[in-house]
């Protein structure tokens, strides 16, 4: 009772914020989430999220189903705070009642199967460490003194790379370009576990920080100058991390195409310029963008790799358009993950382009799984941009 009464304090403190003005209403992406353009009620908009956490916590809305995945198909894309005149931080309302729903029972099926795969395994998926390191098949015999080794970097691969194959080329093309850099790296291995952040986005952040913390107490032994990541949700729950808790850590956090965005500019990443591309759309993703302001790195990037020609979508860097793949929607409503997902794809294919590049596992796997169920999307091509990287650099396993 006390840590629900605590919840209510919160979203209470929150909704205060709130002038009910609408502004944020027509960016969410749920709310016109239908590939038809024809926009979906109230209640999944921002505006409608904030009205119901009002009536929840007043006791004039009874946690019903429909409140349930009002609250439950928010992508967390951020966009409602870029447009939010007051300041008013929406997504902390819908996490915070996300977390009350839990603790009243009545999260969907999808969230209490991830919760309870990370209580049990550490892991999303509840496969277990011991498979952790089995996205390395390609490159294992490039690995060793590389895992569980004091370095200077760390590279901290997540859940969703390291157990789902279809991402596995992600980590791996990373590996392959840092070999070919001469970079003093370590991986933690099958000692790692899951980041936290799943636990956040279901409302419990006590959960999500004892996970980072367990990862650090991994990673302290190593020593590691900085930590690195290409899963954008792992990079913001360590930079999120230190917002709300007030520590620091021991070592600097950085998305590694920053990293590698260095090395471009000091002269010691180059493109031979062996490999044509086409042109090429990328597609900014929200964890990345909005919620850490990361757009120009991946564009100096892409600009620098000969035979590839990148071209803007009209909605780009702060007002891109979410693919669907956030907020843990897929796990609660994979049909309304992949409407979004559909909805992204027919905007990209407005520029004809030859390839669609990303830098989010998330973003990769949804828009490829979307790509799959439109006809007229069969020709194009979708990547992530390490994946681009190694090949523009002529790497391969």
């Amino acid at each position: 009772m006390a840590e629900n009464t605590a919840i209510n304090a919160q979203i209470e403190t929150l909704l205060n914020t709130c002038v009910r003005c609408g502004q944020c209403a027509g960016t969410c992406p749920s709310r016109g989430n239908d590939l038809s353009g024809a926009p979906r009620w109230e209640i999944f908009s921002s505006r409608g999220r904030v009205k119901l956490a009002s009536g929840l916590l007043l006791g004039k809305i009874p946690p019903n189903d429909a409140l349930v995945k009002s609250f439950f198909t928010c992508f967390f894309c951020a966009n409602c705070l870029n447009n939010c005149p007051s300041g008013a931080k929406v997504t902390d309302i819908i996490q915070a009642v996300r977390g009350k729903l839990v603790e009243l029972g009545v999260e969907p099926t999808g969230i209490d199967a991830l919760a309870q795969n990370l209580d049990e395994s550490g892991d999303i998926f509840g496969i277990g460490q011991d498979d952790r390191m089995m996205w390395s098949f390609n490159v294992e015999d490039r690995l060793e003194n590389h895992v569980g080794e004091p370095a200077e970097v760390l590279y901290f691969i997540g859940c969703q790379e390291s157990f789902k194959g279809s991402l596995a080329e992600i980590p791996e093309n990373l590996i392959l370009t840092l070999l070919h850099l001469n970079v003093n790296f370590s991986l933690l291995g099958e000692k790692e576990q899951c980041c936290g952040n799943p636990y956040f986005l279901a409302g419990n952040e006590t959960k999500c920080y004892d996970q980072v913390e367990k990862n650090l107490a991994t990673i302290a032994p190593l020593q590691p100058q900085m930590v690195i990541f290409t899963c954008p949700g792992c990079f913001n729950t360590f930079k999120r991390y230190e917002e709300k808790t007030g520590k620091t850590l021991p070592f600097k956090v950085q998305f590694a195409l920053e990293f590698l965005n260095e090395l471009l500019s000091q002269g010691m990443l180059q493109f031979p310029g062996n490999v044509q591309f086409g042109t090429a759309v990328y597609h900014d993703p929200c964890e990345l963008g909005r919620h850490q302001g990361i757009y120009e790195a991946p564009r100096a990037i892409l600009h620098a790799i000969p035979g590839l020609e990148l071209v803007e979508l009209d909605k780009n860097h702060g007002e891109a358009m979410c693919c669907g793949g956030g907020g843990l929607v897929g796990a609660c409503d994979k049909d309304f993950a992949l409407s979004q997902a559909q909805r992204k794809i027919m905007e990209v294919l407005g520029k004809q382009p030859d390839l669609l590049v990303t830098s989010c596992p998330a973003c990769f796997d949804t828009l490829t799984n979307a790509k799959t169920t439109l006809d007229q999307a069969q020709t194009l091509r979708v990547k992530d941009i390490f994946t681009v990287i190694a090949e523009a650099l002529d790497l391969s396993p």
